[in-house]
């Protein structure tokens, strides 16, 4: 049986690494081979001449591929197409202007996104928003602190800070940390490690007409933890349940720390296994 090839900005490719493993169904790689600090290598890559990724030797054992929107090149879709593969765009981030232009490649066999509202404006299909397996690993860790937070500020900085005046009000053991740029991020597999030690999970959208899931959200389901977040679409998702999602604008501030402290309630196996990138696949 034939696999499906999914190709990842080298970023993101970076930055999920401890939890890319072999699978069955799926091959993930980043579209160009890696960077080298061969002085030669760096001058091809400065005038625009990149080497396709060793995936291209494998070509035939693909009949289709998902192209994340942050990996978009059109050289490489028409090189797919060429080989008879089917091409499939995911849209991993809410649409912008500038991405407008990709949704109009006519080698391109259809184009996915994980936001409702993008799906709808654009007419284009949608997919949920996927964790990666790996994570489950990470289950079931003793807590040290009540809550966490990390991401890039993103005019995040006013709200958290209301928040910690709340948490301190009601001597809540917070972990918030703001990266000031892409250079200071965190890998992905400490965020990780850090997200298993806390109660709950803060996520917060710097958009909030943004109407899909975030990668948070479903960290929190996977980890069994709860979350507090600003994204009021999230009742509309089976993720929701109102014992372990605490929406910022909706429910009372005040009962906070109650709403740390109570039991989690533990989703249908079901609903976690749909988000998972196994299930994702197969819904392309």
């Amino acid at each position: 049986m034939k696999k499906t090839l999914i190709i990842m900005h080298q970023s993101d490719y970076h930055l999920y690494k401890d939890f890319i493993k072999e699978n069955e169904k799926y091959d993930i790689y980043m579209p160009y081979k890696n960077n080298s600090s061969n002085f030669i290598t760096r001058i091809i890559r400065k005038i625009g001449v990149y080497r396709l990724n060793t995936w291209k030797d494998k070509i035939k054992n693909y009949e289709k591929t998902i192209i994340f929107d942050a990996a978009y090149k059109k050289r490489i879709v028409k090189y797919l197409k060429k080989n008879g593969i089917q091409v499939i765009l995911w849209m991993w981030n809410p649409i912008s202007k500038r991405q407008e232009k990709m949704l109009n490649d006519k080698n391109i066999n259809s184009i996915y996104t994980y936001n409702q509202k993008d799906a709808k404006k654009y007419n284009i299909k949608y997919n949920s928003q996927f964790y990666f397996d790996g994570i489950k690993e990470y289950k079931n860790k003793k807590n040290t602190y009540d809550t966490y937070f990390l991401g890039l500020d993103k005019g995040r900085v006013s709200i958290l800070d209301e928040l910690k005046k709340e948490f301190k009000l009601a001597d809540i053991n917070y972990k918030i940390i703001i990266v000031n740029s892409e250079q200071e991020k965190m890998s992905y597999l400490d965020n990780i490690k850090n997200a298993s030690k806390s109660k709950s999970i803060i996520e917060l959208y710097n958009d909030t007409s943004n109407s899909g899931l975030t990668l948070r959200s479903l960290e929190a389901m996977v980890l069994n933890k709860k979350i507090i977040t600003n994204n009021k679409s999230i009742k509309n998702y089976d993720i929701y349940n109102r014992k372990n999602v605490f929406i910022i604008g909706c429910d009372n501030i005040k009962n906070i720390k109650k709403f740390i402290n109570s039991p989690n309630q533990v989703l249908d196996t079901r609903i976690e296994d749909y988000y998972s990138l196994s299930s994702w696949v197969d819904r392309f």
